[in-house]
């Protein structure tokens, strides 16, 4: 964690929960999640009053309204910090930007990269409003890389 961010104001929290790279896997395994499973997700937490009011400026104060949001087909119940297998096609690579999560410093060594995921190989067709953006974290990073190819 970064110096400046030692207390639990809500960017604090976010930002230890982008950084957790430790969650324990369930005995079942990783929850399998598709396309419809972010959806039911997002449809879940819009249905809270309170998340009407949340963007990167207004973030939920307790993370725990995050966590166990949708049970899956499967039974497995997902939200935030849960371990999931996700398989999809690559759209697109995006550079990631300077984040209070990397401690706010610039340079590529330090920003991570955003994967544009789609449900198809029919990258041309695809709307990129239908995708649903992984990020590879600079903290695993190769040794012998420094910039991230585009």
């Amino acid at each position: 964690m970064c110096a400046a961010q030692t207390n639990d104001s809500p960017d604090a929290l976010q930002n230890l929960a982008k950084n957790n790279f430790c969650a324990a896997t369930p005995a079942a395994g990783a929850a399998l999640v598709t396309f419809i499973s972010f959806t039911k997700l997002q449809q879940k937490l819009d249905q809270k009053p309170e998340a009407k009011h949340w963007n990167a400026q207004h973030l939920p104060a307790n993370r725990n309204v995050l966590h166990g949001v949708y049970t899956t087909s499967e039974n497995a119940t997902i939200g935030e910090g849960s371990v999931v297998k996700f398989a999809a096609w690559l759209m697109k690579l995006r550079p990631g930007h300077t984040e209070s999560c990397n401690c706010n410093v610039d340079g590529d060594e330090m920003n991570d990269m955003h994967l544009v995921l789609i449900s198809s190989s029919d990258r041309e067709n695809t709307r990129e409003c239908t995708s649903v953006t992984a990020e590879i974290s600079p903290h695993f990073r190769p040794d012998n890389g420094t910039a991230m190819p585009y």
